[in-house]
């Protein structure tokens, strides 16, 4: 007599042998493929009725969603039985794997360590990044701003103007800004 064990293994031989037939089968139809010749023909139900394509679609998509749910909550089930079994033998821990693509991928992903940021109520703080604002602003004006500046007056005037280029000008621009 054959083992569940068994007779579960032969079932799974057996439907991806049929699995891979069907794809072969199926690659050799797609290989032959004629829009116009399976239109004139036919016999494909696509071409006959539409509506009726579309119904048998959204059933085999139902179909095979609820199939893979129904793995998936088994799957989950299956994981949940291993997790209480092991948790009751003290000496045995635990080991959570991933059953997606294959049955042993294990996470090996470290967790980040989260440093705690610090805020202070202190003013010299408040000081310091007003001060560090300044200087971000005075050097994006000194290094973008007055080259884009003096760009673009030569480019309307034809002629540079060191006035209209000034740093109490550009000030006057980063503020409106």
């Amino acid at each position: 007599m054959a083992t569940n064990r068994e007779r579960e293994a032969e079932r799974d031989l057996d439907a991806r042998e049929k699995q891979i037939r069907d794809r072969e089968i199926m690659a050799r139809k797609l290989a032959e493929w004629g829009d116009d010749i399976e239109a004139d023909s036919g016999q494909e139900e696509y071409y006959k009725d539409r509506s009726r394509w579309w119904f048998h679609q959204q059933q085999f998509r139902a179909h095979t969603r609820e199939a893979m749910e129904a793995e998936l909550n088994n799957e989950k089930e299956i994981l949940t039985l291993s997790t209480i079994g092991a948790s009751q033998n003290n000496s045995v821990k635990p080991e959570l794997t991933l059953n997606l693509a294959s049955k042993c991928i294990k996470s090996k992903r470290k967790r980040r360590i989260l440093v705690p940021l610090k805020y202070s109520d202190n003013e010299d703080d408040e000081n310091k990044t007003e001060e560090r604002k300044k200087k971000i602003n005075e050097n994006i004006l000194s290094k973008k701003l007055q080259p884009f500046v003096s760009k673009r007056i030569v480019e309307y005037l034809g002629v540079q103007e060191d006035e209209l280029v000034s740093e109490d000008l550009t000030k006057e621009m980063m503020m409106v800004c």
